[in-house]
């Protein structure tokens, strides 16, 4: 084990791993010891001060520099904020959080850069009625709109009260018809 001399410092504590977390001779809440694990991530970034020992932080083992070790104590390997189980590119780029204007389906891919199912919406987002570009016909694209406003027809009433009901009437037929199937009515 290697000494270390502190000159200066508080010197009026005793060394345990309570007050000396990485056993490196100086008192971890002070700021003669800015890194308490001892990963060469100071502790005010480390998002792990206190976590595992004996390990240094670079891109290989610690991907987004957080200081937490990437195979044991790092959940978010990228730091996007989309936990590595459901993140689709959990070691997509660093230095952004992933949210509806980045991550518009929230896979942890970054929609504009290393997206792959990510397309840019056509038109503004401003309310506007956006036409998809793949259907066949986008000159009634207002008509069909399922925004009911007060300008809206007769029509669109119509329509979107009928679509409501199917939503709800088909799914509740099929439950009854299996439920009779399965009691043999």
């Amino acid at each position: 084990m290697q000494l270390i001399s502190v000159t200066t410092g508080n010197s009026d504590w005793t060394s345990s791993p309570a007050t000396d977390y990485d056993a490196d001779g100086c008192f971890d809440d002070s700021p003669e010891d800015e890194d308490d694990d001892n990963d060469g991530i100071f502790d005010q970034s480390d998002l792990c001060s206190r976590g595992t020992l004996a390990w240094i932080s670079d891109s290989t083992n610690d991907f987004d520099q957080d200081g937490c070790i990437d195979s044991g104590e790092d959940l978010d390997d990228d730091g996007d904020g989309v936990g590595d189980l459901a993140d689709t590119c959990p070691l997509g780029e660093t230095k952004w959080v992933s949210s509806m204007k980045t991550d518009s389906d929230g896979d942890g891919c970054r929609d504009l850069t290393e997206d792959l199912d990510y397309y840019p919406p056509v038109g503004g987002s401003d309310g506007e009625i956006v036409c998809n570009e793949f259907t066949e016909d986008c000159e009634d694209a207002e008509a069909a709109s399922d925004v009911i406003t007060q300008e809206s027809t007769d029509d669109q009433v119509k329509r979107l009260i009928m679509t409501t009901l199917a939503i709800a009437i088909v799914p509740t037929v099929i439950g009854i018809l299996i439920l009779a199937y399965r009691m043999k009515w």
